[in-house]
């Protein structure tokens, strides 16, 4: 019986059915590992809540990243993508950060850049679909999940913090995060933790949640500590905190949940996190995309409309919408010229009022000297 080697792991697999049914998964994951795989993160959260940090503690590196001051005239989004192979496996990781959030007096449009951004991958991925000849290549762009980072305030949410999430929570996987769970202590950690689950609830912000999430025993919303420093504990180099009581490692306390989250993001819901952005997130975006651009599924009358019918429809409108434009361009056209010569007429009725105005009191002095001239006259008959 043959045996095949799956990538460059060398994990040997034996067919164990006489057809060989069994090994389908395995010739996914074998394309799979040759292909490699896609992940697109969006980090949000205001400045100095530790986004970079964390990215390095969950990817056990530290990435190039560039420092931001707390007074950015507006928030905006940085992409930077990274490849990274792990066992034989390729995934090409997509990282979006914030940045300036929280900078601002008027922090009302800080969820416009984030959702221009995701809207404009899922804007791309559908003139992609619409295309005749698709470019079968080309990598999703789709932001897959968004690390919400909450600062540890011990108290309620921010108001800021709850408007973004509101506006994301139909947009993207969202991930409510408390950073920075070392600055308060473990009994306000958990109540924070509550807080935050009710918040959300109260302000109906839907987050996301596995389908195992009863088995993570109130694990979530995960709190983390990160840290780029790296030190040597028991012959292993790890990464940890210093404070002047001691040393944390910031993978083992109990405290920190990014073990939790490293796993949730890419070992156990990556392809969860996925197949939600594409089957449910997209696909509702999708459709409202499309019925904003006249295609349709029925008739008024409910009866199926086919694609080139649709494609017709919606050429039809496009031609009427063109017509109705250059018609009404004409209509302005025309008003245009008639206000011209509305303002020509005026402009020579007031020339003429004008004339005679002056005609008029010629006139009237002619008339007035005449009669004076009338009465002298006959005052020098009479005399």
């Amino acid at each position: 019986m043959p045996r095949y080697i799956l990538g460059d792991s060398g994990r040997l697999l034996t067919p164990q059915s006489a057809i060989g049914i069994d090994n389908l998964p395995n010739q996914l994951a074998r394309n799979k590992c040759a292909s490699g795989f896609v992940l697109n993160l969006l980090v949000a959260g205001e400045t100095a809540v530790g986004k970079s940090t964390l990215i390095n503690t969950l990817l056990h590196r530290n990435l190039d990243d560039t420092p931001h001051p707390h007074h950015d005239s507006a928030a905006d989004t940085e992409a930077t993508t990274y490849d990274l192979e792990e066992g034989g496996v390729k995934l090409k990781l997509t990282i979006i950060s914030t940045v300036g959030i929280g900078d601002q007096v008027d922090q009302e449009h800080n969820a416009t850049p984030l959702l221009d951004y995701i809207d404009a991958q899922f804007d791309a991925h559908i003139e992609d679909e619409l295309q005749t000849e698709r470019d079968l290549s080309r990598t999703d762009t789709r932001v897959h999940a968004c690390i919400y980072l909450l600062p540890p305030t011990g108290r309620d949410l921010k108001r800021s913090d709850i408007g973004i999430m509101s506006k994301l929570q139909n947009k993207v996987n969202l991930i409510p995060v408390v950073a920075k769970a070392d600055t308060i202590t473990t009994e306000d950690l958990e109540a924070f933790k509550k807080r935050v689950v009710v918040a959300l609830e109260e302000n109906g912000i839907k987050w996301y949640k596995p389908t195992d999430y009863e088995a993570y025993d109130d694990a979530f919303p995960a709190a983390t500590i990160a840290s780029n420093e790296v030190a040597e504990v028991d012959g292993e180099t790890v990464r940890v905190r210093k404070y002047p009581w001691g040393t944390v490692e910031v993978e083992e306390t109990p405290h920190s949940d990014v073990g939790l989250l490293r796993a949730l993001l890419f070992r156990t819901h990556t392809h969860e996190l996925v197949s939600r952005t594409h089957a449910d997130i997209y696909e509702q975006f999708r459709a409202l995309k499309l019925k904003k651009m006249g295609f349709v599924d029925a008739d008024e009358q409910g009866n199926p409309i086919s694609l080139i019918d649709t494609l017709y429809l919606v050429d039809l409108n496009r031609k009427h919408a063109e017509l109705d434009k250059r018609f009404l361009e004409k209509i302005r056209q025309k008003e245009s010229e008639l206000d011209r010569a509305k303002d020509d007429l005026l402009s020579k009725y007031g020339r003429l009022t004008s004339a005679f105005s002056a005609d008029e009191k010629r006139i009237d002095g002619m008339m007035q000297a005449l009669e004076a001239d009338r009465e002298e006259w006959l005052a020098n008959r009479d005399e």
